[in-house]
This record gives structure tokens, C-alpha cells and sequence, in this order.
């Protein structure tokens, strides 16, 4: 087993006595597609922050590549250097003139040499696009376009660990699509990718692993053919299950396909399926 992150008995309450974390505990492989879901509160936000260090941890340990989170200003700034937070609204993350002074803040905060930032910072760009706005101020962008700055911001800083924080959130059907793809791309680059999301269509078409969270703990954790064929677990964290998998299950119901095939991730193959049933039904018949 290739382990990246090690999450051991970790709790973490707030200020004002709000348990956000009850006992976590977990181990994610280097390179997994990892959705984390559940309802607003849950602890998904509060989890994400030990990865990164933000928040150090109190009761319990997060060791992220062989760092222990929080055991150290060293282990902080190295945490960091691995770990990358895209938040959820990209306002939050966004704060110099222009797209580039954006970009170039994060290496340079890291301690990387003027040329080295260049390079990297003329890399995201390019990576994401954004050369033809590349000196246009942040405040004046559109929320896609805002959101891959946000992206750009981490990636230039080429950590190990890339954590997406409901990154569809405001965002119109184009640029979902478009998020989708660079998320995708990340991952056939070897990184470990752990996405915050509500849609259970998107979870089961991309992931390969999905973790529940409710009220600060874990409640459920495997494939998407474990997780989304439990009904008990999706009721209690309010959602519901994937388009492709009613279909599926209903055709089964009703005889068109055999119970014995393999619960479908997209809606292609589910089609597969459907036209593979109708096609031996019409050879029989013959």
C-alpha cells in the first residue's frame, strides 16, 4: 500500500463547543480520486483544513507523506508545499492586482527563485488557459474565470495533494464541464485528488472512492458501486442516488437487464448495456 495521507483518531471542536470532528480515522492511498460527501456541517471543511495544516491538530494526528501536520513551523511550511485547498468560493483565495501577481505570490512565498516562479507561474498559465488575461485585474473576472485562477494559484505550486472544496458551486454548466477536465487532467498526472461535492452524478462518473461524512464522522467509505447501492447510508447525509444507477436498477427491476452485471458509471454504459440486452433479445426471437 502506497499511503499519502494517514489519518489516526482525529477530533477537532470549535471555539464555542461545536464537535466538527468526531474519531476520523483513514488512509488514502498516493493517487486515488477521492469524493467526500455529505450535508453542509458534516466536518468535510474542518477535515480538509488538518491536511493542509491550516488547522493543527489537537486530538489525534494527520501525517501527510511521512510529515506529521502541526508538529512543527517546519512541518507546517512543508505540509503546505504538499497539500493545495482550491475553496469553494474563489474570493476568498484571490487578492493581488493581476492574474499573474495572483499566481507568482504562492512560489514566491515558498522561497523559489525569481526564474524558477517565471517558469512554473508561465506554466499554469499556460496549462489553464489564461495567457490572453494573463495581466487583466482578478476582480474584474468572470466566476469560471476566476475559479481557474484559483487553480492556477495551487498547481503552480506543484503539491502532491490537490483538495477541491465544492469547486462547481455558482458555476454555469460550461465551465462545470471545464472544471471537470482539468480536474481529470490532474489526476492522470499522478496526483491525489480529494473532491468536496453534493452530486452524486458527478461522484459516481469520476471517483474512485467515496467517503461519507455526518455529523463529524464517517459513516461510510468504499467504491461507488458500495457506496451508492446503500440507501440507508445516502438518506442519512441527504443525498440521492445517481441518475445512472436508478436507471440501471429499474431495468433490472423489470427484467430488460440481468441482475448479475456491473453497476454502470456513466450513461454510455448504461447504453451499452441496453443495446448488448435488446441486441440478444432480437438474435432469440429469431
Amino acid at each position: 500500500m502506497n499511503e499519502i495521507i494517514k489519518v489516526k483518531n482525529l477530533s477537532y471542536s470549535y471555539p464555542d463547543g461545536t464537535k466538527a470532528l468526531n474519531n476520523i480515522s483513514l488512509d488514502i492511498e498516493r493517487g486515488q480520486r477521492i469524493a467526500i460527501m455529505g450535508a453542509n456541517g458534516s466536518g468535510k471543511s474542518t477535515f480538509f483544513l488538518h491536511l493542509n495544516g491550516v488547522i493543527d491538530p489537537v486530538d489525534g494526528e494527520v501525517i501527510v507523506d511521512g510529515i506529521k501536520v502541526g508538529s512543527s513551523k517546519e512541518a507546517t511550511i512543508e505540509t503546505r508545499k504538499k497539500v493545495g485547498i482550491i475553496f469553494q468560493n474563489p474570493d476568498d483565495q484571490l487578492f493581488a492586482a493581476s492574474i499573474r501577481q495572483e499566481i507568482s505570490f504562492g512560489p514566491l512565498n515558498l522561497g523559489l527563485t525569481e526564474e524558477e516562479t517565471i517558469k512554473r507561474v508561465d506554466a499554469s498559465i499556460e496549462k489553464l488557459g489564461l495567457k490572453e488575461i494573463e495581466h487583466k485585474p482578478t476582480h474584474f473576472l468572470s466566476g469560471g474565470q476566476k475559479k481557474k485562477v484559483a487553480v492556477a494559484d495551487i498547481i503552480v505550486m506543484e503539491p502532491e495533494i490537490i483538495i477541491f472544496d465544492e469547486p462547481a458551486a455558482a458555476l454555469d454548466p460550461k465551465h462545470i464541464v471545464m472544471l471537470d477536465e482539468i480536474i481529470y487532467n490532474l489526476s492522470e498526472e499522478g496526483k491525489t485528488i480529494l473532491v468536496s461535492t453534493h452530486d452524486c452524478d458527478r461522484a459516481v462518473r469520476w471517483a474512485d472512492r467515496v467517503i461519507l461524512f455526518n455529523n463529524g464522522q464517517i459513516i461510510g467509505d468504499g467504491t461507488p458501486e458500495e457506496i451508492f447501492n446503500r440507501e440507508d447510508l445516502l438518506k442519512q447525509t441527504n443525498l440521492e442516488k445517481p441518475a445512472v444507477v436508478t436507471f440501471f436498477d429499474s431495468l433490472k427491476e423489470n427484467g430488460i437487464l440481468k441482475d448479475d452485471l456491473k453497476m454502470p458509471r456513466t450513461m454510455e454504459e448504461l447504453d451499452v448495456y441496453i443495446k448488448n440486452a435488446f441486441s440478444d433479445r432480437c438474435i432469440c426471437e429469431k
